[in-house]
């Protein structure tokens, strides 16, 4: 197949969220499997216009110039190449909510007749839209109403993500698949060891991770006062908070001093591949404890590398992890999550399985290989009209 993905961001615009990592992921998988795929992205930073392809690892990925407004990553160029060049695509896969390069991705697929995929990345999420309601509502009601009537179909990541969308009323056939994650060799990963010595952690401290956009919608500040409830009375607990600032930092910098957390947590800030190996390495538990999280890449990263995860019950892949015994599910209130994480690091070899089971909860239920079959039996059922159980497909 010769399919197109247009998304605001891609590989190596990392610092943009986890979809950056889970679509580079999808596409290159697509490209092992033999189908042509071509990215339609915008520059930004790490990532400067190119208007002649640029191959990454198969993908051949354009970035279009954008204009005022940048947050809604405008760019009449890449309306421009859509018209050109749509034509040449069996489907379109539009990973973009909030932002212009779907809208004119989507009006030029319909005009061509050509199917498209919708992601719609938690936008239909209860607690997504409860911020800002009105304002959202009207955005989609008169900018992405007509990709949403004229999509081919919905993708949602995981099952719990579709069922909780439903009470906004945007319908179209839907699939489930989730998203991909790749994980590093064995032989590529430093040892714990090293990791702790290279991050200025204490060999025998009791380390929890967090990996993700310091953003309000993460709950930390509702995870630090449950995390110094044990820091109290376990002085080798440490807690990284790994990622780049999305407006929330300077609140929780606050709160840890304001908790005396001043020696037990850290702000790496945005970490690159070779210090996020080492925060897996090093990490005993990884957290992600969001208000809603459509998927939970992050939570995944970690996983695949051997590193069971403590959710809150609003992230998506929360009922896999838990039915796989790939780490701890919580609600979001404090004494529950100081539990739930004291309950992990006081037994060592509970810790071990959990980790164990989440290696291999992530290679079987997120590996790039098998989503990317996935998402290419969705592209064809679409394309031929047929509905393979493996996409749990719904009407």
């Amino acid at each position: 197949m010769n399919i197109l993905h247009v998304v605001p961001a891609y590989e190596p615009q990392w610092h943009r969220g986890g979809v950056v990592r889970a679509v580079s992921s999808l596409c290159k998988g697509l490209v092992r499997l033999g189908h042509r795929v071509v990215v339609y992205a915008v520059e930004g930073e790490g990532a400067p216009a190119s208007m002649n392809p640029v191959e990454q690892d198969g993908v051949l990925v354009y970035r279009f110039p954008v204009r005022t407004p940048h947050r809604w990553s405008f760019s009449p160029a890449l309306a421009g190449g859509c018209r050109a060049r749509m034509g040449e695509f069996d489907v379109v896969h539009l990973t973009s909510f909030w932002h212009f390069p779907g809208i004119a991705a989507g009006r030029e697929a319909r005009r061509r007749r050509i199917p498209y995929v919708m992601s719609p990345l938690g936008t239909f999420l209860p607690a997504a839209l409860a911020r800002r309601h009105y304002m959202k509502r009207l955005y989609l009601r008169s900018l992405e109403l007509a990709n949403l009537r004229g999509a081919a179909a919905f993708h949602y990541a995981a099952d719990i993500e579709r069922r909780r969308s439903r009470w906004c009323g945007f319908r179209r056939p839907s699939f489930v698949a989730p998203h991909a994650v790749e994980a590093a060799e064995p032989s590529a990963r430093p040892s714990r060891r090293e990791a702790r010595k290279r991050l200025g952690l204490p060999d025998d401290a009791h380390v929890v991770a967090f990996l993700g956009r310091l953003h309000a919608v993460k709950a930390l500040d509702r995870f630090l006062p449950a995390f110094a409830s044990l820091a109290r009375h376990d002085p080798r607990l440490r807690l990284v908070l790994a990622g780049p600032d999305a407006g929330h930092a300077g609140v929780l910098r606050r709160l840890a001093h304001d908790l005396s957390l001043d020696g037990a947590v850290s702000f790496p800030g945005m970490v690159g591949d070779e210090d996020k190996a080492l925060l897996f390495a090093a990490a005993d538990v990884g957290i992600l404890v969001s208000h809603h999280e459509n998927f939970g890449v992050a939570a995944a990263e970690f996983m695949a590398a051997g590193v069971p995860v403590l959710l809150s019950d609003q992230v998506c892949i929360a009922r896999e992890v838990a039915a796989d015994g790939a780490g701890a599910v919580v609600p979001i209130e404090g004494d529950k999550m100081a539990a739930a994480l004291g309950d992990m690091l006081s037994d060592p070899r509970r810790l071990r399985r959990m980790a164990e089971s989440a290696r291999r909860s992530a290679r079987e239920r997120f590996g790039s290989e098998q989503t990317a079959k996935l998402m290419a039996t969705a592209y064809e059922d679409i394309l031929t009209g047929r509905r393979s159980a493996a996409c749990f497909w719904q009407e």
